[in-house]
């Protein structure tokens, strides 16, 4: 009875973590309400592992107190003047509350429950795409300003939320979603598993968010073909090295042809990019969004080599002037600098160890490292401590994919 209410306790935990983080609407409740719901069941998540494991509670506990004592930090260093203590803190805690949590379910939960979670989130995401894209057809620009870059009014965020729109972490969420849909649909051929593929790819394309895009589209290969080696995937970077240099042989032909195929769809924002993404191919000169980005890199790296064991030491001072608050890893590293930087990506990486020993399925076990592999470039281009929606999915994905 014990194993019984304790599987239910953790599927339940987790069936509300994926509907505050994954149901739009949702957060339209008020932040002070919203951020104690997550709170609230934070502690019920860590009352089920104090019961069920002592060890690993306590693993967890240490791993999350480093991390909020780290992104502390860098809160007084960039964020005091602009935003309140919770509203930064919390959503970056959460980032490894969710990385533990998906550890924890793989690991301790059962297979009934596994997919009882399988199936909550592909209701969410069919909603939620619909919704979407419903939305999109009057405000193709609303996912971008839903997020990271956006610099859209509380006002509009609102309004967004209220037709149950994505933002931008929930779209690379999905992103990370489709491997383990296309998994669960070639084991049990459900109809429902395609459909969710099919309309949450088109939700991802049209939101205009290349890199999105970009990602969805290789999670896809790797997934549909089955690559499940190490040495498999060296010949697939091979071939994708061939093809790079055709592509780049023939660029301006190509790059022409598919900026005209997004500007003919309406997706103008996919087409600047590839424009600018030419432009930087073609004559090594960066534009508008690529330019404006990589200064900002640069200013995060500038300042990191300039204090590289300790950070920059004027609190509430960095923000656009020594930071470039553009990119998680560099932000991370110039702001509090290489000994606690290097702390905060050693735990994070202890977890993910922790984590992969324990999953058997030797092909689920290298999506999960392409995940990871993902998870870090994403960090690395854009400031994703704001959207741990992402992390709960990427950690979620091996016990999808045990569900059936």
């Amino acid at each position: 009875m014990y194993n019984v209410s304790k599987n239910i306790g953790i599927s339940l935990i987790v069936a509300f973590f994926l509907m505050l983080e994954y149901l739009p609407v949702i957060k339209l409740l008020p932040n002070h309400f919203y951020f104690g719901i997550r709170i609230f069941l934070t502690i019920l998540f860590f009352v089920i592992t104090i019961k069920n494991n002592f060890f690993e509670f306590k693993k967890y506990i240490a791993i999350i107190l480093i991390a909020v004592g780290i992104e502390t930090l860098v809160y007084f260093d960039n964020f005091i003047r602009i935003l309140r203590y919770d509203a930064y803190i919390i959503p970056a805690m959460l980032c490894f509350i969710y990385a533990t949590m998906g550890t924890y379910f793989y690991k301790y939960s059962s297979r009934s429950c596994k997919k009882f979670i399988l199936y909550f989130i592909v209701i969410l995401t069919l909603i939620t795409s619909v919704t979407t894209l419903n939305g999109l057809i009057d405000f193709p620009l609303a996912v971008r300003s839903l997020g990271n870059g956006g610099n859209t009014l509380i006002f509009d965020s609102l309004f967004y939320y209220g037709k149950n729109m994505a933002g931008w972490g929930m779209i690379y969420g999905f992103v990370f979603l489709l491997p383990s849909l296309v998994i669960n649909y070639k084991k049990t051929r459900k109809i429902i598993f395609f459909i969710t593929i099919i309309i949450s790819e088109v939700m991802i394309i049209s939101s205009q968010i290349m890199f999105a895009i970009l990602f969805s589209i290789l999670l896809l290969y790797v997934s549909i073909f089955e690559i499940k080696t190490y040495t498999k995937m060296i010949m697939i970077i091979c071939l994708l090295l061939v093809i790079f240099g055709i592509v780049f042989s023939f660029r301006e032909d190509i790059f022409l042809m598919i900026m005209s195929f997004f500007s003919n769809v309406g997706n103008e924002k996919s087409a600047l990019r590839l424009s600018q993404l030419y432009m930087l191919f073609d004559s090594g000169m960066a534009t508008g969004d690529a330019d404006a980005r990589f200064e900002l890199y640069m200013m995060s790296f500038n300042t990191f080599l300039d204090n590289p064991i300790f950070g920059y030491d004027e609190s509430g001072e960095i923000m656009y002037k020594n930071i470039g608050m553009h990119s998680q890893i560099l932000d991370l590293f110039a702001s509090v600098g290489g000994v606690l930087g290097g702390c905060w990506i050693g735990i994070f990486f202890y977890l993910i160890f922790d984590f992969v020993k324990s999953i058997l399925d030797d092909r689920v076990r290298f999506m999960f490292v392409i995940y990871i592999a993902l998870l870090f470039l994403l960090m690395f281009l854009n400031p994703t401590v704001f959207d741990p929606e992402i992390f709960l999915l990427v950690f979620l994905m091996p016990s999808f994919v045990d569900a059936n």
